[in-house]
């Protein structure tokens, strides 16, 4: 069973607090960060290519949290180890600073984190296991400002026609789409004509909001 992340709860608000942003390079691509002092992750880039499109993804991403204080600094050993930690194992191992997420869209990415590795679930497939069926352009809203993109996994969800659907890290690009379909290429997922094979689909059923990691 995947182990449950440490929510931070600290009383400031994440727009009063001191932000530090870092650029580190893990293998062969970039990621920027964001997090407090207290090294809550508050936001992470995309995996890119450059550090400069990491930079403008993670920017996009604390825009969408409403961000816009925050300080360079040298990346700390220690958020860098918990980011690539999660980033090969799930969420157990950093802390995430989720304070100003709305309760529906924590549930969203909580169902999200749900997903395993190899596999993959609709929009529809989350909006059922949140009660609301209906609720698919939302689902696809919330996964759209998910600020963990990687760490939560939003490039596993695909449209019912197993086509990918999209993929913005807060600001999406047809370069991004390629960057979902090559994230699911190395988790094993089989990708034919735009669509995933149906095999790679997950059992309907499996996803539960009362699994959900966020209250």
């Amino acid at each position: 069973m995947a182990k449950k992340p440490i929510l931070g709860q600290p009383k400031e608000t994440v727009t009063k607090m001191l932000i530090r942003v870092s650029t580190i390079r893990l293998g062969s691509e970039w990621f920027s960060l964001a997090y407090t002092g207290d090294l809550l992750l508050i936001a992470n880039s995309i995996p890119c290519s450059t550090p400069e499109e990491s930079q403008k993804s993670l920017i996009c991403s604390l825009s969408s949290r409403g961000v816009k204080n925050y300080q360079e600094s040298p990346p700390d050993p220690s958020i860098v180890r918990q980011f690539e930690s999660a980033l090969n194992s799930g969420l157990g191992s950093i802390k995430l600073y989720v304070d100003g997420i709305s309760r529906f869209n924590r549930q969203v990415l909580g169902v999200t984190a749900m997903i395993p590795l190899g596999n993959v679930a609709t929009y529809r497939d989350i909006a059922i296991a949140l009660g609301k069926p209906k609720a698919q352009r939302a689902v696809g809203n919330a996964l759209a400002r998910n600020p963990f993109p990687v760490i939560i996994p939003c490039h596993r969800v695909i449209r019912s026609d197993l086509s990918l659907g999209g993929y913005s890290g807060a600001c999406g690009t047809d370069a991004n789409i390629k960057i979902k379909e090559a994230l699911l290429r190395r988790e094993g997922i089989k990708i034919k004509n735009g669509k995933v094979m149906e095999k790679f689909l997950l059992v309907s059923g499996r996803l539960s909001c009362r699994s959900s990691l966020y209250p």
